[in-house]
């Protein structure tokens, strides 16, 4: 599920507890997660607005986020480099298209097709182009001393919402299996298989890029084909497009698996139900023993009661025993980092202050001025 997309291509951000314990499948590793929340669209914010969000997420505490690299003026970087000089470090989410300018499969935005931002594919990613893009961003990052929490790259491309390799919607809700990627009589398929195959490449490209910094080379790396889609949304399935880039090399290239999901606020529904929909779904299936761990980069649950403050009682509820869920896997070494989404912001594509909530996301955890009760759940460590 998406829900915001920073500066046309990004999304969500912020976080609350590192720990690097958990970087790989063993139980012995396994007590902790990095917990955190995703920032919103902080390069199109004012200087003033992006103080007030560092003077909120000190005050509680928060210690990872989850933003992006470049940006309007490069203020996505400049503000990973304040963050960090402040105590916060970041899950960076990093555009596979960057640096490139060509464009021939891009999608326009049309609201009507479902797409309220332009859509670049990845087939139209250029690898040498992305090396030298990269290469200038982290050198600012090691000329400040930052040290980043992971590398993203990437964000829900197994979807049509940020592939445009999947073209216009002809058939809605289809999903793609791991056969279909490699059937060469399925257009729509093949499309999306190439892409895959030019995103390995520009993976290469940022490991060969981090393993030669003076201070992120051993910064993970993770993958972001992220999506989970319900029925009637077009995908491939989390778990197809992790194997299909397992069968063509990508576990030598990554340290975890980056995906997303968006659980149900039913307050009936018990932790151990969540924590089986988290493996029968795909969300969490392909994070077994002995391969990569699963970071899960952006979760959340809607309260659309704008009040001041706001009832947040139900949320807080599901957000306990979404928590419980997330425990289970985290104990096993399967599950790295829990970031939820978001903080605060205005849609569509904004972040403002709002002590009002006037049309906030609902899934937002700072409200009216505070951190919301199922906030200091969501960001409680673990």
């Amino acid at each position: 599920m998406l829900k915001e997309m920073l500066s046309h291509l990004f999304r969500r951000f912020l976080p609350a507890s590192f720990c690097i314990g958990a970087l790989s499948a063993s139980p012995a590793l396994a007590q902790h997660a990095i917990v955190g929340v995703n920032v919103v669209g902080t390069d199109q914010a004012s200087d003033q607005t992006k103080d007030a969000l560092l003077e909120q997420l000190q005050r509680y505490h928060v210690k990872t986020i989850r933003t992006s690299l470049g940006g309007h003026g490069d203020r996505y970087t400049s503000y990973v480099i304040t963050a960090f000089q402040h105590g916060i470090g970041s899950v960076v989410f990093v555009n596979p298209s960057a640096g490139g300018t060509i464009n021939t499969h891009a999608l326009p935005a049309d609201k009507s097709a479902g797409r309220p931002w332009p859509v670049p594919a990845l087939s139209d990613a250029a690898p040498e182009e992305f090396r030298k893009w990269f290469t200038a961003e982290l050198a600012k990052l090691d000329a400040a001393g930052v040290r980043i929490t992971a590398f993203e790259l990437g964000n829900e491309l197994n979807t049509p919402r940020f592939n445009a390799d999947f073209g216009a919607e002809k058939t809605p809700g289809r999903k793609l299996s791991l056969s279909e990627l490699a059937n060469p009589h399925d257009p729509q398929a093949t499309a999306v298989a190439g892409g895959y195959r030019v995103y390995l490449k520009v993976l290469a490209a940022m490991k060969d890029v981090r393993d030669h910094s003076t201070i992120n080379r051993k910064t993970p790396i993770v993958s972001g084909m992220s999506a989970f889609m319900g029925a009637g949304r077009t995908s491939v399935t989390i778990p197809d497009s992790i194997e299909f880039l397992r069968k063509n090399g990508m576990d030598t290239l990554v340290d975890g698996y980056g995906v997303h999901n968006y659980p149900t606020g039913d307050t009936r529904v018990a932790a151990s139900a969540r924590a089986a929909q988290l493996e029968q779904s795909g969300v969490l299936s392909e994070c077994k023993q002995g391969t990569k761990p699963c970071w899960l980069t952006e979760w959340g649950l809607p309260n659309k009661d704008e009040s001041c403050p706001p009832d947040d009682a139900a949320r807080v509820k599901a957000a306990q025993a979404e928590r419980a869920a997330f425990q289970q896997f985290v104990q096993e070494g399967r599950l790295a980092a829990i970031l939820y989404y978001s903080w605060s912001g205005v849609l569509p594509f904004s972040w403002q202050h709002d002590d009002t909530n006037s049309k906030n996301d609902p899934y937002t955890i700072f409200r009216c001025g505070a951190l919301t009760e199922s906030g200091k759940v969501a960001l409680n460590p673990m």
